[in-house]
């Protein structure tokens, strides 16, 4: 709503991000909004315990787009693609899949290229990808050309706390990822932690992941476990009390316990993981993990320079 109200009578695009956690919310949002066109993002497992399956979530959310003139959206996910053909709008997707309008292929060495239209995305991580592509395809819907497109992407970088890459340390590298928190975005999380050579050593914070409902306890203790197989054991460090329940190893409460009790000097030379739910602000552990311990050293923020 906020963001409706910031907007000045000469707009003539808006872009508004919509989320959902229960029924009943998107009907009221649509009848605020009214948008002309919808575009959908990745479905993932997010706010599961407000809806009695992933079908009634995906149904609820289309709610905002019965009254749109077209749907952009990716084609990963074919079940959704299906359901999102059904509805009888006019769409248009990206991805892989040949029957798509924007084809997306990639070379031996990993190229990308979308309608045969080489593209450098700077990132490597397949969520921020799906989500560049997208983001690809709505401005070249909407009339900005190939050539500019590639102009701009490597000007794009992480927005803060969603894949922030922090190095204000010199001897600790922070992967910030701590603005939301599901199963999937944990997954992708540990893909970028596995593709990030910065430090010669590896950790992670992870915390609770809530609105799972009864599924909370079976998913922590999966994803605990794809942790510690993916950078051993003592490397995982879990806050919340969901997590205390299954582990009692470097387990804490919430991060005022974990400044309290947890020596910084233990992640020297360490890229560490930041993944967690907002309502934990793990963004309070940047200055613990922010402070030199026996290094002078000059930074010079690029994306600040004009």
């Amino acid at each position: 709503r906020s963001s409706l109200l910031q907007m000045h009578p000469q707009a003539d695009l808006a872009l508004i991000e919509v989320g959902i956690s229960q029924k009943g919310e998107m009907e009221v949002l649509e009848q605020i909004i009214r948008p002309t066109h919808g575009i959908l993002t990745h479905m993932g497992p997010a706010h599961a315990d407000g809806f009695e399956s992933f079908e009634d979530k995906l149904s609820e959310k289309l709610l905002l787009f019965q009254e749109v003139q077209k749907i952009w959206m990716g084609n990963k996910q074919r079940d959704v693609w299906q359901v999102v053909q059904a509805l009888g709008k006019e769409w248009v997707s990206v991805g892989q899949d040949v029957n798509g309008q924007y084809v997306v292929t990639q070379d031996e060495v990993g190229a990308l290229q979308i309608n045969n239209q080489a593209i450098d995305l700077p990132f490597t991580v397949a969520a921020q990808q799906e989500n560049a592509l997208l983001a690809l395809m709505v401005a070249h819907e909407l009339g900005v050309n190939w050539e500019d497109l590639k102009e701009r992407l490597p000007l794009l970088h992480p927005v803060e706390m969603r894949s922030e890459i922090i190095s204000d340390n010199p001897d600790i590298t922070l992967l910030n990822d701590s603005y939301t928190t599901d199963p999937d975005s944990v997954r992708q999380a540990f893909q970028q932690l596995a593709q990030t050579d910065v430090q010669p050593s590896k950790s992670m914070i992870l915390t609770d992941i809530p609105h799972l409902g009864d599924q909370q306890r079976g998913v922590q203790e999966q994803l605990l476990k794809e942790a510690e197989a993916l950078i051993g054991k003592g490397n995982v460090y879990t806050i919340g009390p969901a997590f205390s329940q299954v582990r009692a190893f470097q387990s804490y409460p919430n991060v005022a316990t974990f400044i309290e009790q947890v020596d910084v000097n233990r992640f020297r030379k360490h890229t560490i993981l930041l993944k967690g739910a907002r309502s934990f602000a793990l963004e309070q552990l940047l200055p613990h993990f922010n402070h030199q311990l026996n290094s002078t050293y000059f930074q010079v923020n690029l994306f600040q320079l004009t």
